[in-house]
């Protein structure tokens, strides 16, 4: 084990630093190749290295870098699934809490126009998107806002930021009325 993963097993926050400037590139290729959208790999990438922190204490031997990119592989694949399983994965919208039925903005995100949607996203700001990536990648608001390394209120404010940007597009784009 090289000095670096000791200390990050040690839990140093600078150690992790250096971790993830060396690694993220790398990562980021990896989560690429199975979603072919940039944004969306930089989120996966993201979130599977905040997995792989918390589960460090099982890597033994071996390449770290590997590793991690297996770990971001394994999370771009994961997104896959989820969106497979659900067009948009907001049956109970995260975003501001229970949907309602005649929110036009919910059903759409809801709806089979769940691409549409998915397209639309990628006109976010950064942080909004980067929430939005994140909670389909089936984060939490809390591990939401430890990946983007702020309050939980932050996150809420991110993600009604992104309602707001994205009810306009929809409406242009005849996905909601």
């Amino acid at each position: 084990m090289s000095p670096l993963e000791s200390r990050a097993r040690a839990g140093d926050r600078d150690a992790w630093a250096q971790v993830w400037a060396l690694h993220r590139p790398a990562m980021v290729r990896a989560a690429l190749r199975v979603l072919h959208h940039r944004e969306d790999a930089e989120d996966a990438a993201s979130n599977a290295f905040l997995n792989a922190m918390r589960a460090f204490h099982r890597f033994r031997d071996g390449s770290m870098h590997n590793w991690l990119c297996v770990c971001a592989h394994r999370a771009a694949q994961d997104i896959l699934r989820h969106r497979r399983a659900m067009p948009f994965g907001l049956d109970m919208d995260p975003w501001c809490g229970p949907a309602d039925g005649a929110d036009a903005l919910g059903a759409a995100l809801r709806a089979e126009s769940g691409r549409e949607v998915r397209r639309a996203t990628r006109h976010l700001t950064r942080r909004p998107r980067r929430a939005v990536g994140l909670l389909l990648a089936g984060a939490s608001q809390s591990d939401i806002a430890v990946a983007l390394g702020c309050p939980v209120g932050s996150v809420k404010s991110a993600l009604h930021e992104a309602r707001r940007q994205l009810k306009p597009v929809l409406e242009r784009r005849g996905v909601i009325g």
